[in-house]
């Protein structure tokens, strides 16, 4: 068995442990970590903070176009490049596991899983909030929310832990780019720079 056979093989085990039912509430309580509605409150504080700390309009614009440029970006990567080019079925669809695992409301998602869009997008928007807020409980909070969305692939039984795992590390890493383009810009124009106190309304 070549090692590419054996991380297949690893990963397929791996994904059926994490898989089981954990009773009804846990399955309400996946299903809705896995709706993309779970960010809309996180995104209204987010936008808060930032208006709130800046009082600059202009940077709150700027915040929000490379947040949505960032999940964008995440989302396609994974959807649009990766799930075509490596084809992998997921494991709702692999008929060696699919009937051993565990689903909500008969749910099984498209034909290709690899690599997660939820996990990429989850992990890119705790990279990039949490380097724009820099506070402690946000990060933590940010960074378990992703794993929560992450993990909540795995329980619905349409994602490998390999496809989580690529997803969450794209997405790090596509976040800390994003901000990266987002400080060059606040220090190239001072139109995004935050305006000081003793000059607020």
């Amino acid at each position: 068995m070549d090692i590419i056979q054996t991380i297949d093989s690893a990963d397929k085990s791996a994904t059926v442990y994490l898989n089981n039912d954990m009773g009804s509430i846990a399955d309400a309580t996946f299903w809705t970590f896995s709706s993309r509605l779970i960010w809309v409150p996180i995104a209204l504080f987010f936008l808060y903070y930032t208006f709130k700390h800046s009082r600059n309009w202009r940077m709150m614009v700027l915040t929000v176009l490379v947040l949505a440029l960032t999940i964008t970006l995440c989302d396609q990567i994974a959807s649009s490049l990766f799930k075509p080019w490596i084809a992998r079925l997921r494991p709702s669809h692999n008929l060696q596991i699919a009937s051993l695992l565990h689903y909500v409301n008969n749910y099984h998602g498209s034909s290709y899983g690899f690599m997660s869009s939820h996990a990429a997008n989850a992990f890119g928007a705790a990279v990039f909030g949490s380097k724009i807020v820099k506070k402690r409980y946000f990060t933590i909070f940010m960074f378990s929310l992703a794993m929560i969305v992450s993990y909540s692939r795995i329980y619905l039984g349409v994602h490998y832990l390999g496809d989580v795992v690529c997803g969450g590390i794209t997405g790090m890493c596509v976040g800390y780019l994003m901000y990266l383009l987002f400080k060059y810009a606040t220090m190239r124009y001072t139109m995004f720079r935050p305006i000081p106190r003793k000059q607020r309304v």
